[in-house]
Order: C-alpha cells, then structure tokens, then sequence
C-alpha cells in the first residue's frame, strides 16, 4: 500500500477507530450488567449507566463522537408484541427431549442490542441499545440449559430489512425458529420459501411444534443439507436469498467471507447476510490496521483468523495508493470490502 497523505490525517482516521472500539467494549460491558442496572434506574438510564461504570472524564472523551443519548432507546413495545410472528406462533413451556421451548424477559428499562451497527458518516459506528418500560417476553429455545436460539427485538430488527426485500422464490441458509421464513411466506409477492438447514434435530422440532403453526406453510420447504456444499452448486433457480448460519460476529465472520465468495456462483439471485453490517465494520477496522501497519512499519502477527484477514488484505492491497481522504473513504465502502473479500 502507498500512502501519500500526512500523518495528521491519517491519525484523524486512527482516533475514530479507537473511539469505537473503546465504545463497543463499554456497550459489551453495560449488556452484562443491563438487569443489574437496570434495578438502580432512577430517571435518566444513560446517566445510571455511567455513575455505575464509574466513567471518568477522559474516556468520555472517547464517546465524543457518538450521540450517545440517541444510542438509548425507549421502545414501543406494542410494535413487538403485535409482530406476525409473535402473535401467531406460541412456543412457550414445550419440552421435547434435550429440548425446551419458553419464554425468557426483558426487565423494565433493561437495555439489549437492537439493531446492527450502523457506519455512519467519517467511519463512526453507531451501537444502539434499546428498551422498554415494562417486562417484555420473548421466546427461546435452550438445550441442557443452554440458549441455541431466540427471537429477541433484535433479530426481529436486523431481518427487517431483508423480509421486505424477498420476493418470488426465497432461499434461506439457516432455520432457526423459522422466524425470517415466517415473515416471508405471508407475503403476497413470495411464492415460495426453501430453507437449507443441517441439523436434523432442529428441522423435527420445527415441523413438529413450528410449522403447523404456519399460515401459509405450504409455500415451505425443508433441505437436510449443509448450507456451504449447497452454495458450491454451480447454479440454482431462486429470486432471493438470504444467509443466516451463525450467532455472532465472531463466529459468523468466516462464513460471512466464504458464502459471498460463494454467492458468485449464483448470478441470478439476489444475497443478503444476516448482521450485514456488523461483519463489514469489522472488516473496516482490518483494513484501518493495515493503513496503520503501513505507516508506521509494524508487523503483522497472530494465529487467529483476524490476522489472516489482515495478511490477505494486505497483499491484495500492496498497489493500492492513498493519495486524498477520498482514496480511504472508497477503500472503507461497503462495496470495496465485498469486492476484496470475494477475491482469491
């Protein structure tokens, strides 16, 4: 990589990266101690939250980027409750084996991830918590006490964008509780919804406690296959798909590279990623890493699958010039990284 830009700017650059990193962790912490929290909550939750850290002055400094009263929310909980799947499928208090179905809640006031993280303008990542003013329930599927699954306010926000965006002949990689296959099979303009799941256990339970409860559930069609040799087909005939395999950032990163790499066999179908966004952030800090690495000539080292990403990163980036804050701006574009993590 050719950097021609100063120091000064380049550090502008660096410092947005601290700052959301050093936020990221702070909301990590505030959801282990949101009940706990949300006990002490007196009349301003954002302002209990810092007395309880006991934030300093100087990491405040950090947030200054962020408008950190707009990253907490009061929400509408009657926009959750009324949702179609919510109202329709009841799960609660079934126990199948090594497996059980219940409802877990939200205290009043306690705050929980509700959206993806949002890039916004000059690579500021935005975090938003959410809550309500009143216990709210949701249900979860544990097995041997632990949770596989849920259908929490977020996973209902970050599958929004995508249920409104099927249409035709939908493929989903993932079944879960059947939640996005729910919102896209009463949909008029969906005719029908195939899901590729591998885990035998979980396609029995669905079709025994889920499915029956389908409006439209013969639109459904289940695949026993393992999604990722289902994607090396060289073709298929599906209008939309969207990709859900994994349950964080953490886990979901390398299967996020893989099934875009994978994504271009299928030219004809439109893809979509569950928590989109959240994966490209991160991969947006790689590549911050690596304009650091560059100037100021540290190495890159490590075993993890992070510092893969930054080694191949930084070999398929060796030409690229930096010349102006534009040159940054198209190398952070969500467009640039899908194009650079598609490449051999």
């Amino acid at each position: 990589m050719k950097i021609n830009l100063s120091k000064n700017e380049i550090d502008k650059l660096f410092d947005i990266d601290e700052s959301n990193r050093v936020y990221s962790e702070f909301i990590l912490d505030y959801l282990k101690y949101a009940k706990v929290i949300a006990k002490e909550y007196k009349k301003d939750l954002l302002d209990t939250t810092i007395k309880f850290f006991e934030i300093n002055p100087e990491t405040l400094n950090y947030f200054k980027p962020f408008n950190m009263k707009e990253n907490f929310n009061k929400l509408d909980i009657n926009e959750f409750i009324n949702n179609p799947y919510n109202k329709n499928i009841k799960l609660d208090n079934i126990t199948d084996g090594d497996y059980k179905f219940e409802l877990l809640s939200y205290d009043p006031y306690e705050g929980f991830l509700y959206k993806d993280i949002s890039n916004l303008s000059n690579h500021i990542e935005q975090t938003s918590i959410g809550y309500f003013d009143e216990e709210y329930k949701y249900i979860a599927l544990s097995s041997n006490d632990d949770i596989w699954m849920l259908i929490t306010p977020h996973e209902i926000n970050t599958m929004k964008d995508a249920v409104n965006k099927a249409y035709g002949n939908v493929i989903t990689f993932g079944l879960g509780l059947g939640y996005f296959a729910y919102m896209c099979s009463i949909k008029d303009n969906v005719k029908s919804v195939t899901i590729i799941e591998k885990d035998k256990n979980i396609i029995e339970l669905f079709n025994k406690h889920i499915l029956p409860q389908f409006k439209c559930k013969d639109k459904i069609t289940i695949i026993e296959s393992d999604a990722i040799e289902y994607l090396k087909r060289k073709s298929f005939d599906y209008d939309y798909a969207f990709v859900d395999l994994w349950r964080d950032i953490d886990d979901g990163l390398p299967l996020y590279v893989l099934t875009n790499k994978l994504a271009l066999r299928h030219p004809k179908t439109t893809f979509d990623y569950w928590i989109e966004d959240s994966m490209i952030a991160v991969l947006k800090r790689c590549l911050i890493n690596i304009i650091y690495n560059n100037i100021y000539n540290e190495e890159i080292f490590d075993d993890n699958y992070y510092y893969y990403l930054l080694s191949k990163f930084n070999d398929a980036l060796k030409d690229y010039k930096i010349d102006t804050v534009s040159d940054i701006n198209k190398l952070l574009s969500k467009e640039f990284i899908k194009n650079l993590i598609c490449q051999k």
